[in-house]
């Protein structure tokens, strides 16, 4: 079961840890803000402020600190919530935009807890306080409930009651911040998701479709400072994220996708191209792992090039398009009907044997290990099988995932195993496994005499039964 509770209330202080990179700031003593104060202990010659956009940090401005004290001007883009710091990962969130003047004092061992006195800015940390010490008490409660449910049946009533109340609470707390209107207002509207309950259940079905359908309902989609609130790009990332890997079809994914975008309008372009970075950032799975949806990632990489041709933040996924049309085309080449990849690995006294020297064979490339109880169980099976056709053009090839030579040539003699054998001795590691995507063993492949690949995991009398198809 997926997990939702709540995630925006646990976002926002993980920003402090995951930022990137830096773009070049404007340098201080420009603009129509003042930005003054002191701070304790300051150790850093120099105050920056940046921009957030998902896990990207544009530096705006930088400011001279002598003595932990600083004066410097600056304007902003937009109004919204920004990072002031003695770099890009200590700091805080500040609130600039329509405040003229901001001061700002505390200890610099502390960032977090810098006092910033201006009337939206105050407004903004008494309610950050606040939700977030609401939201870690539900948290605590649902990891209870999640624990009693295994172990203490009769508290879970107890413990949903409970939970129900402090969301209520909670909600009610946000629906005043939200009346009263301003910035923090409509930040608010960010925390209004609630934890997935047995009354959601009974309306949604699942955790998913639920997240799917009500996650976004609470936003104002056109608010000018969409793009300008961190909350709004981490959100949508993880939200894109969560639907593509919990099994959401890509049509449905790009559906979601159309109809936030339709909610946004064209009014305020940049928060369309934060909402399509967000989107492609969720959709692309991690840095070394596959896309979840391959589908949706074209569609929404094909809308941000489009719109944005020469923007460079949307253009740095051009080489994760590039990974998945390579990824597309390795594995395409593993299924049946492809051309299995030819590889080159030593045999058992060193000499390089390669895969493409069996064609005109009807071939089983058979990875298996001295160490593996169902390959060596499945042995005599195909020992049957080999000695049944080997002379009518039927070979096979071992590529062992021993990492001992002796227990690998050992097993090779108690099976009587005759035929080819192979192996790099790396283990997991081994060259031909990963470029098989091989994830278990026994795992066999049989390709028909141009190399293509007829069938895999045939054991028994499947794999003499299709030998002996092929060799008429």
């Amino acid at each position: 079961m997926i997990t939702f509770l709540s995630p925006r209330l646990i976002w926002l202080p993980a920003i402090l840890l995951v930022f990137l990179a830096c773009g070049s700031g404007q340098g201080a003593g420009k603009g129509n803000i003042q930005i003054k104060g002191s701070i304790n202990n300051f150790k850093k010659d120099s105050l920056f402020v940046y921009r957030i956009v998902g896990n990207d940090m544009q530096l705006l401005s930088s400011a001279p600190v002598s003595k932990g004290e600083f004066d410097f001007m600056l304007d902003v883009p937009q109004e919204g919530l920004y990072f002031l710091g003695q770099n890009a990962s200590e700091g805080t969130l500040i609130v600039l935009g329509k405040e003229k003047e901001i001061e700002i004092s505390g200890e610099g061992t502390n960032f977090q807890a810098l006092t910033i006195s201006s009337p939206e800015n105050l407004t903004w940390q008494k309610f950050s306080k606040e939700v977030y010490s609401r939201s870690g008490q539900i948290q605590s409660k649902m990891q209870e409930l999640q624990m009693a449910q295994q172990m203490s049946p009769q508290r879970v009533q107890e413990l949903n009651a409970v939970v129900g109340k402090l969301t209520q609470e909670q909600l009610s707390f946000l629906d005043s911040v939200i009346a009263k209107g301003g910035f923090t207002g409509r930040v608010a509207r960010f925390f209004k998701f609630r934890p997935f309950d047995a009354e959601l259940q009974a309306k949604y079905g699942s955790e998913v479709n639920y997240y799917k359908e009500v996650y976004f309902s609470e936003y104002d989609l056109q608010d000018p400072s969409l793009a300008y609130i961190p909350y709004f790009s981490g959100n949508a990332t993880q939200f894109f994220e969560a639907l593509s890997s919990n099994g959401i079809k890509g049509a449905d994914l790009i559906s979601k996708y159309e109809e936030l975008k339709k909610r946004m309008g064209n009014q305020y372009p940049e928060n369309l191209r934060v909402f399509r970075l967000a989107a492609l950032a969720g959709l692309s799975g991690s840095n070394s792992g596959s896309v979840s949806n391959p589908e949706a990632f074209k569609h929404v990489w094909a809308d941000a090039s489009k719109s944005h041709p020469k923007d460079p933040e949307i253009q740095k996924w051009a080489s994760r398009v590039s990974q998945m049309e390579a990824q597309a085309k390795a594995q395409a080449s593993l299924n049946e009907g492809g051309t299995a990849p030819d590889f080159t690995l030593p045999d058992v006294n060193g000499k390089q044997v390669k895969l493409s020297d069996f064609r005109g064979k009807i071939l089983l490339v058979d990875f298996w290990a001295s160490w593996c109880g169902p390959c060596r169980m499945e042995n005599p099976n195909v020992v049957k099988v080999y000695n049944q056709f080997k002379s009518k053009g039927f070979e096979i090839l071992g590529v062992s995932l021993d990492r001992d030579k002796a227990a690998w040539v050992r097993a090779i003699d108690q099976d009587k195993l005759t035929w080819t054998h192979v192996s790099d001795l790396k283990y997991w590691q081994c060259e031909a496994a990963k470029l098989y995507q091989v994830t278990g063993i026994p795992f066999t492949l049989l390709l028909d005499r141009e190399g293509k690949i007829v069938a895999k995991n045939l054991r028994g009398p499947a794999l003499e039964a299709k030998v002996k198809e092929l060799l008429n």
